[in-house]
């Protein structure tokens, strides 16, 4: 721990609170509806399309400014079969990869799951544990325990989900998150400190 204090740990800290934050999900939703989701199963008949509070692990409204509700925060269940995508309004969650679609369909009389990130598959989303109910408006309540893993894991400094940014994440003037390459040795010409 003297370690951390003496050169440095606020991205190890950073990445520790990033991770914590995503074990949980508590949102209000423009929707309405039931559904209960176990790992990629998903069941009951609810749509929805906006949301605020604590998902992707971030808190705050979760649709983008700017962009159409139903196209980029959408949420519709028929019975086993649906589509679940999620692009928050915060930066932060979209470099960590925490936006992504989700869809759960019927092909040769089988069921099939897949859920696709900015970077392949979305594997978190296999390991969700929520329920949805509302009319108009409603609530979404979740915990997902391979986040919880994946934050026992980074306490030894391991990463199950590929989501620590660390201190890859720089501020540019315009207050706007960027990573930095991890292989890079000189700063990025957009970083703060490379100029």
């Amino acid at each position: 721990m003297l370690a951390c204090v003496s050169f440095g740990c606020s991205a190890y800290w950073t990445d520790r609170a990033n991770d914590a934050a995503d074990v949980f999900t508590l949102t209000a939703e423009d929707g309405s509806g039931a559904k209960a989701q176990v790992g990629p199963l998903s069941f009951g008949l609810f749509a929805s399309t906006n949301s605020t509070g604590l998902r992707g692990g971030v808190w705050g409204e979760q649709t983008p400014t700017g962009a159409s509700d139903f196209s980029s925060r959408r949420d519709v269940t028929v019975g086993l079969f649906g589509l679940d995508a999620f692009e928050s309004a915060h930066e932060i969650a979209r470099l960590r990869g925490k936006d992504r679609s989700a869809e759960n369909y019927l092909e040769n009389l089988l069921v099939f799951w897949e859920a696709r990130g900015p970077g392949g598959p979305a594997w978190p989303y296999y390991t969700q544990i929520e329920a949805s109910v509302g009319v108009v408006r409603g609530v979404r309540v979740g915990f997902n325990p391979g986040e919880l893993l994946d934050l026992f894991v980074g306490f030894l400094g391991l990463d199950l989900y590929g989501d620590d940014v660390g201190d890859r994440v720089l501020v540019n003037p315009n207050d706007e998150p960027v990573i930095d390459s991890p292989g890079d040795s000189e700063p990025s010409s957009h970083s703060p400190r490379a100029g």
